[in-house]
């Protein structure tokens, strides 16, 4: 995973995604994906993405757990909202997006953070054979 080195550099890996994802994604979580890449605030961006990306993990290819990892660990080394410091919630998102890719599934591990509320799916939104983390 390349690291991203600045905020233009993040904007254009959810661009970038946002682009690869079309169609591949359930029809709300792309319109979400949509939602946040149109938020004034690149922060809020950069996190909010990386929080739904981790939290609909199971929904993702290689190329978004990819994206998420890398927005997640920005986030973390600059303590945005809660996913660095102390916490390092950016970090272990990182390290649970990488091993999914390693593992070429959804895994587990007690030290994985829980998904932010806002960005869990709501049981009416569940398509038919998703699963719900």
């Amino acid at each position: 995973m390349e690291p991203i080195a600045d905020i233009t550099a993040a904007r254009r890996v959810m661009r970038q995604y946002l682009a690869h994802a079309e169609g591949k994604l359930p029809d709300d979580t792309f319109e979400q994906l949509e939602t946040l890449s149109d938020s004034p605030s690149p922060v809020d961006q950069i996190v909010r993405t990386a929080d739904l990306l981790y939290a609909r993990r199971d929904e993702l290819d290689d190329a978004g757990r990819t994206a998420g990892a890398q927005l997640a660990s920005f986030a973390a080394v600059n303590a945005w909202h809660g996913m660095g410091g102390a916490s390092n919630r950016g970090g272990l998102i990182a390290q649970a997006l990488l091993r999914d890719i390693d593992a070429g599934e959804v895994t587990s591990d007690d030290a994985d953070p829980a998904p932010a509320p806002g960005s869990i799916r709501q049981p009416e939104t569940i398509p038919a054979g998703a699963t719900v983390q």
